[in-house]
């Protein structure tokens, strides 16, 4: 596979946006079923508001202890490094979408203590907002896409 690789995230305002549109979604839902059906509705959307806002924070703006500022992949590992300063070793869910210019990551560390963390990467391709270097975004890639290939098919596939 490949050497080192590390890329550290940025800022963005678009990774915020797109890690709390789910949120923001259901804020809506709820107040236009509130305004329809049913008023008692109406009070998700200040709890839905809230997890949207907390989920700009730790994901647009990289605020908490517990954001991963940094992914680096070294010796066929993945690990992430938080804001406080811990390296820890991850894997990649299941549930992550991986696009040309966009990556979302549902990290889960190894060790059970600590939760997994939603990670938006931004290529600078896609606009205003990028977090992330291009040429190390396209190596991350490469190497997600060649580390899910290998588990599919098993280490000997690719040899044969």
């Amino acid at each position: 596979m490949l050497n080192r690789i590390d890329l550290p995230l940025a800022r963005s305002a678009l990774a915020g946006l797109i890690a709390a549109f789910p949120w923001f979604t259901l804020a809506l839902a709820a107040l236009a079923l509130g305004q329809l059906q049913h008023p008692l509705l109406w009070l998700l959307c200040p709890l839905a508001v809230a997890g949207g806002l907390r989920q700009y924070r730790d994901s647009g703006w990289l605020q908490p202890a517990s954001s991963v500022s940094k992914l680096s992949v070294n010796s066929d590992r993945l690990y992430a490094h938080l804001n406080d300063g811990r390296q820890l070793p991850v894997s990649v869910s299941g549930d992550s979408r991986l696009y040309a210019r966009l990556a979302i990551l549902k990290l889960t560390p190894t060790d059970t203590s600590v939760k997994s963390a939603l990670v938006i990467l931004v290529d600078p391709g896609l606009g205003l907002t990028a977090n992330v270097d291009p040429v190390a975004f396209r190596r991350l890639r490469v190497w997600l896409r060649l580390a899910s290939l290998e588990a599919e098919t098993g280490p000997d596939a690719l040899s044969r």
